[in-house]
């Protein structure tokens, strides 16, 4: 008689992880269908957790940064992408606190491509070898930390 409370709190925790865990729908429109738009948890480094408004074009074959960034972006995942040059495509998301560019083509940084990114904190760029400028030079996003 005792495993049918135990089940119903199992069941319980488990629909608490899962709704904890689920991202949440973010009312904008994503720049590409293939990307994922919406609020995800994230641990800030105040060991709080936050919604943030999370545009995912990671694996996607890109070359470029998709066009039309929603304006107020604060995490911008393009991982594993084909992409080598960020253009001026970053300067307008004065909201972005997390870019991550790891396991793309960029083999030399622009000081220039992360102007207006006064609100950034974690750059991710994880080619090998490491593009020159990265590494050496912290004032990519101010305040950033090299993952």
């Amino acid at each position: 008689m005792g495993s049918v409370p135990t089940l119903h709190l199992i069941l319980l925790l488990l629909l608490c992880f899962l709704h904890h865990t689920a991202a949440k729908p973010w009312n904008t429109s994503c720049p590409l269908p293939t990307c994922a738009c919406e609020l995800r948890e994230r641990l800030t480094d105040s060991s709080q957790y936050i919604d943030a408004k999370t545009v995912d074009c990671s694996n996607q074959q890109l070359t470029a940064i998709p066009p039309d960034l929603p304006l107020d972006t604060e995490v911008l995942l393009l991982q594993v992408n084909n992409i080598a040059n960020l253009g001026n495509s970053l300067g307008s998301l004065q909201n972005l606190t997390e870019l991550d560019l790891s396991q793309n083509d960029i083999s030399d940084i622009d000081q220039d491509w992360f102007t207006g990114l006064g609100r950034c904190q974690r750059c991710r760029s994880e080619t090998s070898p490491a593009p020159s400028g990265f590494v050496e030079s912290r004032d990519c996003c101010p305040g950033w930390q090299c993952c």
